[in-house]
């Protein structure tokens, strides 16, 4: 699926970062359209599949099989 923008980003992203978080996942939709806070890198995906494998870059990416319904 795709990812979508959501309202006030730059006001999430402040926070985020004063959370202590090191990077975000934004739409690509917002490239840029936001200034990152220091030290919070900005990482952009189209897809929920893309977010993903940057998420989490080395777990396989596999699609499951389709349950039997018989």
């Amino acid at each position: 699926g795709e990812l979508r923008a959501v309202n006030q980003i730059d006001k999430r992203l402040a926070e985020i970062a004063k959370l202590g978080f090191k990077g975000c996942i934004l739409p690509a939709s917002a490239r840029g359209k936001v200034v990152p806070p220091a030290g919070l890198e900005l990482l952009f995906a189209a897809t929920v599949s893309e977010a993903a494998g940057l998420a989490f870059p080395n777990e396989p990416r596999t699609v499951p099989e389709p349950a039997d319904l018989d």
